[in-house]
């Protein structure tokens, strides 16, 4: 099945607007057209749900995308989408938030040649298109020239990586507002390395091991909670303070109550060689802190666990 249309609006599978339907692609659709919004694999209409089990390929346009209309709508991708160009995205979340449904990938989306494996925007400007919530516990793995989730023009989006076979090879770009990521149980059965610009909130929890690549930058707008089953670190990792609260905390650690601020309240700033968490105990390597002295800072933020925290040259 082909979705190619060079100057309009066209769709390879699409639903009645406003009944009830379910689209299953368990073949082929080959995708190229004009844009994301324009040429879609799969359109969803409101009351519709949508479920790739086989392969779209993408050069220009979407694999899967929501249309307007309600808060109730699935996009769900267990099978391979295959998006092989710019301009080409795999899932594209641009609508309401999907309050009755989901957008998921269990399957496996590959990202070539400046292409985007997930988007997530507001392609109006409206209340209603905030809060989306995006869950992957497949493969989405992006090549260098490409980005494997953007969330962009959107505020209050969650990332939501889920399980010991979620994983997410390239770039995580966030620059939305208010970002949420969360880890739950990512990496469980084997550290899983992620790649993440821009800024965000979160949580990593339910035993994840996760390790963020020393090309990743990112500022926190509020504290990224690790519990005590997790580990996290962060190699050759620039942490900043994002847009709110400089007084709290920028990481902190579940159970032994163990905050790492970076100097933030007192309006300094922080890098970090490598800061790594596990089971409570921080530590810390090759520390540049500007704005308050290390020692007072680490005591401040750090007192609970002074005698476990480690601070090395």
């Amino acid at each position: 099945m082909i979705a190619s249309d060079k100057g309009g609006y066209a769709e390879a599978m699409g639903g009645q607007y406003g009944t009830n339907f379910t689209l299953t692609n368990n073949g082929y659709i080959y995708v190229d057209g004009t844009d994301a919004s324009a040429t879609k694999g799969m359109g969803v209409n409101p009351e519709g749900k949508a479920f790739n089990e086989k392969l779209i390929a993408v050069r220009k346009g979407s694999a899967m995308a929501d249309n307007s209309g309600s808060d109730t709508k699935t996009m769900v991708n267990n099978g391979v989408i295959s998006v092989e160009d710019a301009g080409g995205v795999g899932m594209y979340y641009r609508k309401e938030n999907i309050v009755h449904g989901e957008v998921t990938n269990n399957g496996s989306i590959f990202v070539s040649n400046g292409g985007v494996g997930v988007v997530m925007t507001n392609d109006k400007k409206d209340d209603a298109y905030n809060d989306k919530y995006f869950t992957n516990t497949g493969t989405i793995a992006a090549d260098d020239k490409s980005t494997a989730i953007l969330v962009t023009g959107t505020d209050n989006a969650t990332v939501s990586l889920e399980g010991d076979k979620s994983r997410v090879e390239g770039l995580i770009s966030l620059q939305g507002t208010n970002n949420n990521l969360l880890l739950d149980g990512m990496g469980s059965g084997g550290q899983e390395s992620l790649y993440v610009k821009g800024s965000f909130a979160g949580e990593i929890s339910n035993h994840s091991n996760v390790v963020f690549t020393d090309n990743s930058a990112f500022s926190l707008d509020d504290a990224l909670n690790i519990d005590n089953t997790s580990t996290a670190q962060l190699a050759n990792v620039t942490l900043a303070q994002g847009q709110h609260e400089a007084n709290r905390a920028l990481v902190t650690v579940n159970g032994d109550s163990t905050d790492l601020n970076g100097g933030m309240s007192s309006g300094g700033k922080a890098f970090f060689k490598r800061a790594s968490s596990s089971n409570g105990n921080v530590e810390i390597a090759g520390a540049d802190v500007s704005g308050t002295v290390l020692r007072p800072m680490l005591q401040a933020w750090c007192r609970p666990l002074w005698k476990k925290a480690a601070v090395l040259p």
